[in-house]
């Protein structure tokens, strides 16, 4: 299972990060080709909860249903997710005097069907890697935008 980790400084604490990123709704707002979020089910322990997801990619729609898996405020937040593709996806935020240091860790598998047939292996790691980066270049933007 490929596995993806990058990280990003974010000029604000990380309460106001955390705060942004435990919003289901905020998802298409920094993940890439995300288009709607919906069935939001959520307690005040998160763990357990889940929101489905839809992925927008080459005029093709995935839907993905996330559950989280760790709630650590305002610290971590990690979710599996299943669909076309399983796997995991966590942000780890680290206070770094007022900025903060935000970490993506991706775990993923392509199920087989229409995509997984079509997608060249290397390709679909390389549009991976470039997901990975855009999340968190628009987490920065969005929350810096908003100081």
């Amino acid at each position: 299972m490929p596995k993806i980790t990058k990280s990003v400084e974010v000029d604000a604490p990380v309460e106001k990060v955390f705060e942004m990123l435990d919003n289901p709704e905020n998802f298409p707002v920094y993940v890439p080709n995300v288009t709607k979020v919906s069935n939001i089910r959520r307690s005040e322990k998160r763990l357990g909860d889940s929101f489905d997801v839809v992925y927008s990619m080459m005029g093709m729609e995935f839907p993905e249903t996330f559950t989280y898996s760790e709630y650590a405020k305002p610290k971590r937040l990690a979710a599996r997710y299943e669909g076309r593709m399983t796997g995991s996806m966590g942000i780890t935020l680290e206070p770094k005097g007022s900025t903060t240091l935000a970490t993506l860790d991706v775990n993923y598998e392509v199920r087989p069907g229409p995509f997984g047939k079509i997608a060249n292996k290397l390709l679909f790691e390389r549009m991976n890697e470039k997901t990975a980066d855009r999340m968190l270049e628009n987490i920065k933007m969005v929350i810096e935008a908003t100081k």
